[in-house]
Order: C-alpha cells, then structure tokens, then sequence
C-alpha cells in the first residue's frame, strides 16, 4: 500500500520523495527524478528514476487517469475491456508496471 501523509504520497521506490504529476500531465514520477539532457540523449541524474505514464496504451490499449495511477500505487490492478491487468512493478526499472495477460479463449472457428 502506497505510503501518505498531509504532504502526499511517498514514492514507492525511494521512499523518501513524493508523488508529482508532470507539467504536461503525461506521467506522475518521484520528486527526486531528474533528467537531464546530455547531447541528444536525456538521462535519470536524480536520486529516484520512478515515473509511470499515463498513456498506457501500448500495454493496456489506453490512458490511465489519475484515479487508476493512484490504485496501482496502492498495489491494485487496472483491468482494460479484454481483463488484462496493469500492476505497478518495483523491480522493472525501464517501466515500472507489469501486465498480467487475460486468458484468452479457444476459438470456436474450424476454418
């Protein structure tokens, strides 16, 4: 269960920093995440690297709204229309979720 207190949610991965919604409202992240650009590349120079994007839609097939994010900080799932299910996963650094595939039926098609 996500930590929280009067001044927010405690990032899951650190510990220490809270939860903030990005400026353009794509991702929520921890605020010791910091990136910065090094020639074309940008790279995690903060002390924490946790961020989640709302847009999920290449997991899930769709955006996340904060309601969602708040329930995978609280170690619930997020089912989409097929009951595939999103988790905040602390151990995949790249993402930070997992997907728990639904099981998919047999067809019935003899073609």
């Amino acid at each position: 269960m996500a930590e929280e207190n009067k001044e927010g949610i405690l990032c899951p991965i650190c510990g220490n920093g809270r939860i903030k919604v990005s400026p353009d409202n794509s991702y929520i992240h921890c605020e010791f995440k910091k990136v910065e650009k090094q020639g074309k590349e940008f790279v995690d120079v903060g002390e924490c690297k946790f961020r989640i994007f709302f847009n999920q839609s290449k997991s899930i097939g769709r955006t996340l709204n904060r309601a969602e994010v708040k329930k995978l900080l609280n170690g619930e799932g997020v089912k989409n229309a097929k009951g595939d299910t999103l988790y905040l996963d602390k151990e995949n650094e790249a993402f930070y979720t997992r997907v728990e595939w639904a099981e998919k039926k047999p067809s019935t098609d003899l073609l």
